[in-house]
């Protein structure tokens, strides 16, 4: 959705977007390796994790590459509540 955004974000002449996240990006690393689980067990726990961190990486890969077009990205993280398919389990 972002690339779809880039050529009216362009067009703004001074465009910002901010990515909204959580502190549930401490929770876990993108595993780059196995985004689909297939080596690694799947637990909600995890995979909430992986989402919020590649959020953050979203918001600063966009920034390094458009802000010499004008566009600037910044990540904002509000405090961690975990969703209720992580909440009964043993890891929440």
């Amino acid at each position: 959705m972002t690339w779809g955004l880039h050529g009216a974000l362009v067009a703004a002449e001074g465009a910002r977007i901010v990515s909204l996240s959580s502190s549930g990006s401490l929770f876990a690393p993108v595993l780059f390796g196995d985004p689909r689980f297939r080596f690694i067990p799947y637990t909600p726990f995890v995979a909430y994790g992986q989402s919020k961190t590649a959020c953050t990486l979203l918001a600063v890969a966009a920034d390094r590459r458009w802000a010499s077009q004008g566009i600037r990205v910044q990540t904002r993280s509000i405090p961690a509540r975990l969703p209720p398919t992580c909440r009964n389990t043993p890891e929440g």
